[in-house]
Formats: C-alpha cells, structure tokens, sequence
C-alpha cells in the first residue's frame, strides 16, 4: 500500500514540475503607456468557417470589447459563394469586419497552424497547460518563425508584401480522440497575437467607411505585429525620414529616397534588444534598455524592417514586434539587388 503511495506521490510530482512550475516562470511585461490615437489594435483571424462567422459573433463581440480590440479582421476560407463580399459593423466598441480578400502578403506567424503541429502526447500537456494560463500554454506551441520571415524577405524583393500575424481559424487544440474540442477559445486567442494599424484619422460610425480606412491601411503595411502575451506594445513607433525633407516615411511604404534616419520608439520600463534587419539581414542591434529610441543614419538603399525582443521575458526568443518594411530606394533597384549588397 505503502509503495503504491510512493509511486502515486511521485507521479503527481512529476506532473506538477512538467505543467505548473514552467508556467511560474512566465509573466506578461506591465506596460501601462496609453495606445497613441495615431494607432488602433485589433486582430486577424484567416481561414474562418464562414458559417461559424455569424453563430460566434456574441462570443467574438464579448471578447473584443473585454479585452479593447478596437477592430477584428475575419477573412472566410475558400468555400464561400460569389455573393459574399466586404462587410462591416459596430459591435459595441469594436469593428467587426468580414473580407474574402487575403488580409497580407504572407502569415508570419499563424496560430492554428502552430497548434496542429503539436504531437499527441505534447498536445495533453499543452492543454492541461491552457486550464492553468491559457496564454503560456498558446506561446509554448509557436516557433520562431524564422523560416517565414526569411521566405518574406525574399519575397519583398520582388515588390511590396504585406507580413501579418494571424490567428488563424477556429480550434486546433483539441485532444486525441476528442472530435468536438475547439480549444483555444476567441478571448485566449484575441490575448496572443495583435496587430496595431496605423491610420490617418480617428474611425467614424458609419462601419463602411471606417472599414476602408482599416483595410487600406493593412494593405499599405502601415501596421507593425506584436505577440500580445508577452507585452502589450502600445507606444511603439518606427519611421523613416528622408534627409533634408519633412516627409514622414511610414511601415510598408515605397520611397525613392534612402538616405535619412530611421528612428524606432520603445518607451517601455522593461529592457528590450531592437534589431534592424536590411534585406534579410541583421545590420545593426540596439543595446538593451527600458524607455528607449533608436535613431539609425539610413546611407544605403535597402529593404528594412525592425524586430524587438524582450530578454528578460520567459520567451526571450520569440520576435515580439516585428514592422512591416521600408522600401527604401527604387523599386527595379532593390528587385535586382543581391542580398547583402551596398
């Protein structure tokens, strides 16, 4: 009987030190800097069961306005008619946009396609994870996505591409032998990854046209990416400006211009690595420290594009804001352009 204790005691302690105790060790960074009225955040979800749009849209509501999203993009997969087309509307706070049209370029990071790559036996663990914090048992299924983010910048030499972080569709946690599981649920996902959309002017009442100005936006890049979970990224800014000029040079803009600065805001309380990143290549990393800016003098004509990590985060590794491009210099001569060349 004894023996049996033993061994039932042993188990439990091998099940607390594989779920519970990786999971102390993961905090989301405080950052109490208010999201300037320049941006607005929200989410992307692709890929999504058009049937389930409408029967999820309290769900999809609740957990938006709770969680301040003033914006959430659902774009269908392909099995739609020909009749579906944009559509937009006011739930409470947010703006619930439904497009058929391909939100970016490419997902850099994609969620539900995170959570299908997990094993059998890994995918038990993620899950009695989720039922203590959701949010670190979602960050542990994703990978550094290194490999996309290396297919897009080769991709962006040949034009201008958009890079997004998306949700995904619906599920994609579920347990073996489980066919109905649609874990995660919309507000754990909604607290993972974000997308903050730079605008020109504040969103009106009418859902139409403030879904224009939403998509014109993304489809510019005027947006940088952010894994929520690990900080929320309000304050954060990057702009290029063009020497001996006012312009302001934004995210996934195209200019003919390369010579200027390119300055990158980080004004958090907790430390951050900022890296610039020139056609596909690390050219420059800023020092860690906490409430920052980084100001690089831009001499050559390039692809650009910055990363920011968080060291002293449980998961240091993953990018946490990654921009869209500046296209800086002429369109043929960056398509021609070796990797890596001045």
């Amino acid at each position: 009987m004894q023996k049996k204790l033993r061994l039932s005691a042993l188990v439990v302690l091998v099940l607390f030190a594989l779920l519970v105790v990786p999971i102390m060790r993961y905090r989301k960074e405080a950052n109490l800097t208010s999201l300037p009225s320049r941006f607005i955040k929200g989410v992307v979800a692709s890929a999504v069961d058009p049937t389930k749009m409408s029967a999820d849209r309290e769900t999809i509501c609740r957990a938006a306005n709770e969680l301040a999203l003033q914006f959430v993009i659902l774009s269908p997969d392909g099995n739609i008619g020909e009749s579906f087309s944009d559509a937009a509307s006011w739930c409470k706070n947010t703006l619930i946009i439904e497009s058929p049209a391909k939100i970016a370029d490419i997902d850099l990071v994609n969620l539900y396609d995170s959570l299908r790559k997990v094993s059998r036996f890994s995918r038990v663990i993620h899950v009695s994870r989720y039922l203590f914090n959701s949010s670190y048992a979602l960050l542990s299924a994703i990978d550094h996505p290194r490999d996309s983010l290396s297919q897009w910048d080769l991709n962006c030499r040949t034009g201008r591409k958009t890079g997004v972080f998306s949700l995904g569709t619906e599920g994609g946690l579920s347990l073996p032998g489980v066919t109905k599981s649609t874990l995660p649920s919309f507000r754990s996902m909604f607290e993972i990854l974000t997308v903050y959309v730079r605008i020109d002017r504040e969103l009106v009442k009418e859902p139409g046209k403030s879904m224009e100005m939403v998509m014109n936006a993304v489809k510019a890049g005027h947006f940088f990416n952010a894994i929520e979970a690990i900080a929320a990224a309000n304050g954060f800014d990057a702009r290029f400006y063009p020497v001996e000029s006012a312009d302001v040079i934004q995210m996934g803009d195209m200019d003919p211009r390369f010579q200027g600065k390119l300055q990158v805001d980080t004004p958090f309380t907790f430390p951050t690595r900022v890296m610039l990143i020139r056609n596909g290549e690390k050219v420059a990393t800023a020092p860690s420290s906490s409430r920052g800016r980084s100001v690089w003098d831009i001499a050559n004509p390039g692809i650009y594009r910055v990363e920011v990590y968080v060291p002293g985060n449980h998961f240091a590794n993953l990018p946490w804001i990654v921009t869209n491009p500046f296209y800086l210099g002429t369109a043929n001569h960056l398509a021609n352009r070796p990797s890596g060349s001045e």
